[in-house]
């Protein structure tokens, strides 16, 4: 009886929203508006992105708030920090000057030697989240 109802709270929890590197499915929250000044994001550790609108498919991933990045791909679904719910369009950073600053932040943010934190820009997507 136990097993069940321990296999059933986890499948509960895993269902609701990702959980460490298990992907979960729609995020819920409060909807807001896309935020004039993101200085607070420098607290935050991770964010969570909702993928496939038609089967939502969430995840979680780190986040290191900087300035403005231009690239053509885009990766739509709703983004959620705490309990807000920000709609967002995440854009690809594929420029290597725009990747090496990101890489600097990321050492910066989490007190890396500069050279640990760089990205193997193959396995590594860096995206930068702008309003839809």
């Amino acid at each position: 009886m136990y097993k069940i109802l321990s296999l059933s709270c986890i499948l509960f929890l895993l269902g609701c929203g990702p959980l460490g590197p298990v992907p979960g499915g729609e995020l819920s929250g409060t909807v807001r508006t896309f935020p004039d000044n993101w200085a607070s994001a420098h607290d935050i550790e991770i964010i969570q992105i909702e993928t496939r609108p038609g089967n939502p498919y969430s995840v979680n991933i780190g986040a290191w708030p900087l300035g403005r990045i231009s690239t053509s791909q885009r990766a739509k679904g709703p983004k959620r920090t705490g309990s807000n719910i920000y709609a967002l369009k995440a854009i690809r950073v594929e420029n290597e000057a725009e990747q090496a600053h990101v890489n600097e932040l990321y050492a910066k943010k989490y007190a890396l030697e500069s050279e640990d934190a760089d990205a193997d820009t193959n396995e590594i997507w860096i995206f930068r989240l702008d309003p839809r």
